[in-house]
């Protein structure tokens, strides 16, 4: 019911504690390298920070080989939690392990070859 719903919810968006961000959690970590796997599979796709993108990289985490991006995703597909996968976009950067790229005042995040590929489509229009 409703308090589920709530629960389920409350528990995608907790903030993460410091042992998670200085990648001390085993669940962190595991999240890091999933996050790196699939950016790094998909260099044709770019990704935000907003609900509805992390969304999409938890239910790519359950087939990271999918060629196509999947389907809209339920609050419950994946067995990622968002608050992890958007610390983990996060370090990726800092790290310089993936790439980031402003386009129309938004921030998107993708492996290096994806803005790479991004920036070349963007000279192309301009």
């Amino acid at each position: 019911g409703k308090r589920e719903a709530t629960e389920r919810i409350r528990g995608m968006y907790e903030m993460p504690n410091f042992e998670e961000i200085l990648g001390g959690h085993d669940e962190f970590s595991s999240t890091r390298l999933r996050v790196l796997d699939i950016f790094e599979r998909h260099p044709d796709y770019l990704f935000r920070t907003t609900p509805e993108d992390l969304s999409q990289i938890r239910v790519w985490s359950t087939n990271p080989d999918a060629k196509a991006l999947p389907q809209r995703a339920s609050q419950g597909d994946g067995p990622l939690h968002i608050k992890s996968i958007k610390s983990s976009m996060k370090v990726r950067y800092k790290e310089g392990n993936i790439a980031s790229l402003l386009i129309h005042h938004e921030r998107f995040f993708g492996s290096h070859e994806a803005v790479k590929r991004a920036r070349a489509a963007l000279s192309k229009t301009a």
